[in-house]
């Protein structure tokens, strides 16, 4: 169901008393705030607590790579070469484009998330707000998939 559509009467105070019905104005601040949270969930997701693990990763495959794939590689490669049971060099360029397929969601999160709450923002009736939500929840989904996330 899209965010505008929510009279969120099913939300509960820890009280029982039934929430109050959300404005429009309200709604779209919820659905602009869902934006963040759905970056972040991405973010968790994707990387989680490993951040600098991964750049080191990257910067070491960057690296060997540019060496031409030659000498002792950094652990942070021959390890997942290990684990995989692939080559250094298979390895190093894994870790090369999933590092790539990362920075590029991040830009296209962060873009489409400037846009998608501009969308919310200047709608001025159900429908727009609607087809706001739903660009983004589809947009999310669609990353989602090609990061290989649940």
């Amino acid at each position: 169901m899209p965010i505008g559509a929510m009279a969120l009467t099913d939300i509960e105070y820890a009280s029982g008393i039934p929430a109050p019905i959300l404005t429009f104005v309200q709604i779209q601040i919820a659905a602009i705030a869902k934006t963040y949270s759905d970056v972040d969930a991405i973010y968790t997701a994707a990387v989680g607590n490993r951040e600098a693990e991964y750049i080191q990763a990257e910067q070491d495959a960057r690296a060997f790579k540019a060496a031409g794939y030659v000498g002792t590689p950094s652990a942070y490669i021959s390890g997942w070469a290990t684990v995989k049971s692939i080559t250094n060099q298979a390895a190093t360029d894994a870790i090369i484009a999933k590092a790539d397929a990362l920075q590029t969601a991040k830009l296209s999160l962060r873009n489409t998330r400037f846009t998608s709450q501009a969308a919310i923002q200047n709608s001025t009736t159900q429908a727009q707000l609607d087809t706001a939500v739903a660009t983004w929840n589809a947009f999310i989904s669609t990353t989602k998939t090609s990061l290989g996330l649940p």
